[in-house]
């Protein structure tokens, strides 16, 4: 008969206390190193929201600066020439910055997790008709005919069903069916906001369908002191 290891018998042979003791020290070392992962974890989401709303601090304190205009005080030819300047920032992200600031609240931006994303839905809450929200298409998706977007849709998906929409926007010259704005519409209200955004101001002006077949009406967010500019586009 072939005897167990001699290893096995030892083994048997520790005293009950001992073992308990072992299983007691590896379970609280499982223990702490739980604890310790839970905690990594809550660091991390912590800090992922405050990267989440930096890019809309950013915003706000570029807005509350805009309003100043003291672009040429400090030496500078206009508002985003000073942004470069002085903060290293480039037109395209102050512009972006502005328009998040001024179109959604922190807690909104945060939810939507950076600033690419945030500006992607908000790209294509303005390409549909409807009324929808940045925020209410991402938690919801998106089916407008061929144009699906899952929910929790990452902003390069956003941005390619906001070309879609556009894409599949009525004609100029069909006859409307239903609440729809006409390309010519679009290509205005497009205009306009463009032309306000090159005068330093983060605005936006909606195309906005009524009746079927009649002229849409237009709306227009953008601040006091954009008067000036919008009266020179019109």
């Amino acid at each position: 008969m072939t005897s167990k290891p001699k290893f096995a018998q030892q083994a048997r042979a520790l005293p009950k206390g001992f073992v308990a003791r072992a299983k007691k020290t590896a379970a609280l070392a499982h223990e702490r190193k739980v604890a310790k992962a839970k905690e990594l974890l809550a660091s991390i989401r912590r800090r992922k929201g405050e990267m989440s709303g930096a890019f809309w601090d950013i915003g706000r304190d570029l807005a509350a600066l805009r309003a100043l205009e003291v672009e040429s005080l400090l030496g500078h030819r206009g508002f985003f020439a000073m942004c470069q300047a002085e903060c290293g920032l480039s037109e395209t992200f102050v512009a972006e910055a502005l328009r998040i600031a001024t179109s959604l609240s922190r807690e909104e931006a945060v939810e939507l997790g950076s600033q690419k994303r945030a500006a992607a839905f908000l790209d294509l809450a303005r390409a549909t008709p409807e009324d929808d929200t940045a925020v209410g298409l991402a938690r919801r998706g998106l089916s407008r005919g061929r144009v699906k977007l899952p929910a929790g849709a990452s902003g390069t998906k956003a941005l390619a069903a906001a070309k879609a929409v556009r894409a599949r926007a009525p004609v100029a010259g069909r006859k409307a069916v239903g609440r729809t704005v006409t390309a010519e519409e679009r290509r205005e209200a497009a205009r306009l906001s463009k032309g306000l955004r090159a005068a330093g101001f983060q605005a936006e002006v909606l195309a906005v369908a009524t009746q079927p077949g009649k002229p849409c009406v237009f709306t227009l967010r953008l601040p006091r002191e954009a008067f000036g500019a919008l009266k020179k586009l019109l």
